[in-house]
């Protein structure tokens, strides 16, 4: 393909997109309405799920969720307070994860340091983004 071809053709394709993503938007915003109108209709509880089984054999179920979270300038305390409740009560966990950010640098720049715990890293590639910019 030529350069103006090519030009061309993604113009095209951009166009395509925008118009998709416009169509997706409304359409997402439509569904996120009528589920509240569900939600009015049929109720929901505060945490947990329930199931309505519609007169035409569909099953609706609601779902609501909380979200628990502490603010990180109560962290500290929290923490403190949760070292005085038994292990098996205390709502805290550790988690250890990698950090990926690290993990991108000792690979771009320390190859002996990656040779040493590379192999035990997985990495699969991530999904591709397409930005639009006018």
């Amino acid at each position: 393909m030529s350069g103006s071809n090519t030009d061309a053709a993604a113009v095209a394709l951009v166009d395509r997109l925008i118009a998709a993503k416009a169509v997706e938007a409304e359409a997402n915003k439509a569904r996120v309405a009528i589920e509240q109108e569900i939600i009015d209709l049929l109720g929901a509880q505060e945490e947990g799920a329930s199931t309505t089984v519609l007169s035409n054999g569909w099953k609706v179920t609601i779902t609501g969720k909380l979200i628990y979270s502490v603010a990180a300038d109560d962290m500290a305390a929290f923490v403190a307070k949760c070292a005085k409740l038994e292990n098996s009560i205390a709502p805290i966990k550790t988690v250890v994860s990698i950090d990926e950010t690290k993990a991108k640098k000792l690979r771009a720049t320390d190859p002996r340091a990656w040779r040493c715990i590379g192999g035990l890293i997985t990495t699969k590639a991530a999904k591709t983004a397409v930005s639009i910019k006018a």
